[in-house]
């Protein structure tokens, strides 16, 4: 009879052929949290998978990044933002059958959950820490009652996420009020109108106890950022949370409390998945869009003691501070 650790043998050899000379090909960004997600893929895959990186940057064209997956003809393909999407979205639809069947994970962009909906080929990480997973936890972190947060969206990026968080906001006793940036219409000039009339005005009504803060280039940006957002944030003493870390620190003290991706964390969730539609055992359109499964999570208590919140020091052993 074979034994045991022959077989063991013998079951991780078929592992190690079934994924042998499967060649990954990554687009991303050159930053270091790119390029952070990509060195734990890399780690997580070992020599069982063949990991191609190449950096695309703002003045990339569709015609390179067709280019590189002809010449390196890649099992599948690993996206890091949304022009990468964009990208293998375009390039699923070309005639060849080859294009056509390309597989993909897609992480690090936003609002992936809308941009995909409906797509066969390319499953995804949703990059942003859900409002729900955002809020709850603040509350579970500060002794101070959060029964109604606001925040301010576009209707046209950001309706889904919106009902979403709403529903289930409601489930735990949360009021969730959004209010649509683009009643005065969608441009970037528009929705800075829009924020300067009313994100202050809003801000300072009496039942407001948080504001989240939406990852949104169009909503926060050079223009609008210190005159409107920190003048908002410094003028009244309400709690400000958000899914970008920095904007957390002591230094920006902009936000209270943040709950950001981890990054080398997303990169093991990015890698599993990866394994899983090489080897076929689920098909992109199953996986959709995953929930991202690790957060940091960064305070000010900076912030808090200005706005004299308490903080709950047995249940913030995970949140560090920041600096």
């Amino acid at each position: 009879m074979m034994s045991f650790k022959i077989i063991l043998l013998l079951l991780l050899s078929i592992g190690h052929i079934m994924f042998a000379g499967e060649k990954v090909l990554v687009f991303r960004q050159g930053s270091s949290n790119y390029q952070e997600v990509v060195k734990s893929v890399k780690e997580e895959a070992g020599d069982e998978l063949e990991i191609v990186d190449f950096i695309l940057n703002i003045d990339s064209t569709y015609t390179q990044f067709v280019q590189k997956i002809r010449q390196e003809k890649p099992d599948m393909l690993l996206l890091l933002d949304n022009q990468a999407v964009d990208f293998a979205l375009k390039f699923n639809k070309e005639k060849d059958e080859y294009a056509q069947k390309l597989k993909s994970v897609a992480a690090m962009g936003l609002n992936l959950r809308k941009i995909l909906k409906g797509n066969k080929n390319i499953c995804a990480v949703e990059y942003e820490v859900p409002a729900y997973s955002l809020i709850i936890n603040y509350r579970f972190t500060v002794k101070k009652e959060i029964k109604n947060v606001l925040v301010f969206y576009r209707k046209s990026v950001h309706q889904e996420m919106i009902a979403t968080a709403k529903k289930q906001l409601f489930k735990e006793g949360v009021t969730l009020k959004a209010i649509d940036t683009e009643t005065y219409g969608a441009e970037k000039q528009k929705v800075n109108f829009f924020l300067k009339r009313n994100l202050l005005r809003e801000v300072y009504r009496k039942d407001v106890d948080v504001v989240w803060v939406i990852s949104d280039s169009v909503m926060l940006n050079n223009d609008n950022f210190g005159d409107v957002w920190l003048n908002a944030a410094n003028h009244r003493k309400v709690a400000f949370i958000t899914g970008i870390s920095l904007f957390s620190s002591e230094r920006m003290n902009f936000c209270v409390y943040s709950a950001s991706p981890n990054h080398a964390d997303l990169g093991s969730q990015v890698a599993q998945i990866l394994f899983s539609v090489i080897s076929d055992e689920t098909p992109p359109a199953e996986i959709g869009v995953e929930y991202i499964l690790s957060v940091e999570k960064s305070i000010n208590k900076k912030k808090l003691r200005e706005y004299k919140v308490g903080l709950n020091e047995d249940r913030s052993g995970d949140v560090e501070e920041g600096e």
